[in-house]
């Protein structure tokens, strides 16, 4: 499984922090361990040379060199820190030491000047001098002296490499405990951070379902900590929102059935909007038929009262009648009209005007006696239109137009006129 984001950056802030404390504690340690060492081997090598000195005193008065060196040698011990041991005169003369064939030239030619050399610390008569000896290493050269100086001096050199050894030992060893606490809280860390971080990929992961559209998606709830109640609230937040879906869902359904009722509805009020159109176009073709009785004799009953709508179906009708019958002759019966006024009068002689450019004549006929006192009383002029009685003698009249070849006897005319 691939160690999460959080794993992760617990891991590298447990390393950081290992190494801070790891260069913490080894500069820390070292430095203590190192005065620490340096004191115990200053106490060491003061304690050897003292003993050495206070001890044979009679023996260096004597000058027994095979004594003197017997003494030297029983305190040698390299592993233990003395490098070497060996003792000067005072004449400055070495007379005992342990060096193996010879006293190196380097010691030789600094021997004088350790004598007199007071540059390091001086604590009752003995002194403490930090050198290096080539291919030998770094020593403490502890000296003490013998009869307050005047048999001489006995030198102690303690080897500072083994003060670094057990230093470098020391601190591998804290280093050791650290890196068990560190591996520890590694193994600590990731099981605290895995029970963290795989709930909050789990609940990642069902946030990315519940966006695209999987609302039936939970997350396990598994304590009843911080991450238990987010757990929780996630899964009650889901469950809000798949019941919020469903309440659309529904109400997207009763809108698609209320929709579906009203195209219904709409598509009805249409086809009742057009039969009640194709009615009115067949009343008003009703209103202002045209009836052919003869090949060239056509016969308009008009009935109701003649307003501008129905004026202009008269025109048009009455127009397209002449036109498709080729009539030479039309009857326009006004027995159904109980109102003739100035404008039904303009009408009228605006369809015999009309008329008579096709090349038909026109012939009113129907006219009832309050009509006709009602056209003369607005002093209406009808005379350009031909007039008879009833329908019976306007055919007449028409019937001998056709004969005649669109010309009728002037004595039937004014008759039926008078009449």
């Amino acid at each position: 499984m691939i160690p999460s984001k959080l794993l992760r950056k617990t891991l590298l802030g447990d390393i950081i922090i290992f190494l801070i404390l790891t260069v913490s504690i080894s500069g820390f340690l070292s430095w203590n361990l190192y005065r620490e060492f340096t004191q115990e081997y200053e106490n060491r090598g003061f304690v050897i040379s003292s003993s050495i000195a206070e001890s044979s005193l009679e023996t260096f008065l004597n000058r027994d060199a095979s004594t003197i060196q017997a003494t030297v040698d029983q305190f040698l011990d390299e592993d233990g820190g003395v490098h070497y041991v060996f003792v000067v005169d005072e004449h400055g003369e070495i007379i005992a030491h342990t060096f193996v064939p010879s006293v190196p030239e380097e010691l030789v030619r600094l021997k004088d000047e350790l004598m007199a050399q007071k540059q390091s610390v001086i604590e009752e008569g003995y002194i403490i001098n930090h050198l290096n000896i080539p291919e030998m290493g770094d020593f403490m050269d502890i000296s003490s002296p013998i009869l307050a100086g005047v048999a001489g001096r006995v030198h102690v050199g303690m080897s500072k490499s083994v003060i670094n050894a057990k230093i470098m030992s020391a601190i591998a060893k804290e280093l050791l405990i650290i890196f068990v606490i560190f591996l520890g809280s590694i193994i600590f860390d990731y099981f605290r951070v895995r029970r963290v971080s795989l709930p909050l990929r789990q609940l990642t992961e069902s946030t990315a379902a519940v966006a695209a559209g999987d609302l039936d998606r939970r997350v396990e709830v598994r304590s009843d900590d911080e991450l238990g109640l987010l757990a929780t609230s996630f899964n009650q937040m889901v469950a809000n929102l798949k019941a919020a879906r469903d309440a659309v869902n529904e109400q997207q359904r009763l809108l698609e059935a209320r929709s579906a009722d009203l195209e219904r509805t709409l598509n009805e009020l249409r086809e009742s909007v057009s039969a009640r159109e194709q009615l009115s176009a067949m009343v008003r073709e009703l209103s202002s038929p045209v009836v052919p009785i003869l090949d060239d004799i056509l016969v308009m009953p008009l009935i109701g009262i003649i307003d501008t709508e129905r004026a202009d179906l008269l025109i048009d009708s009455l127009l397209k009648g002449i036109e498709r019958y080729r009539a030479r002759v039309v009857i326009i019966d006004m027995t159904g009209v109980p109102l003739v006024d100035t404008y039904v009068a303009r009408v009228l002689l605006q369809v015999a005007g009309a008329a008579q450019l096709l090349g038909t004549e026109t012939v009113l006929v129907g006219l009832r006696p309050e009509l006709a006192e009602t056209i003369v009383a607005l002093g209406l002029d009808l005379s350009r239109i031909t007039t008879r009685a009833d329908l019976r003698s306007g055919v007449s009249y028409a019937l001998q137009l056709s004969r005649n070849g669109g010309t009728a006897s002037t004595r039937s005319s004014a008759e039926e006129s008078a009449i």
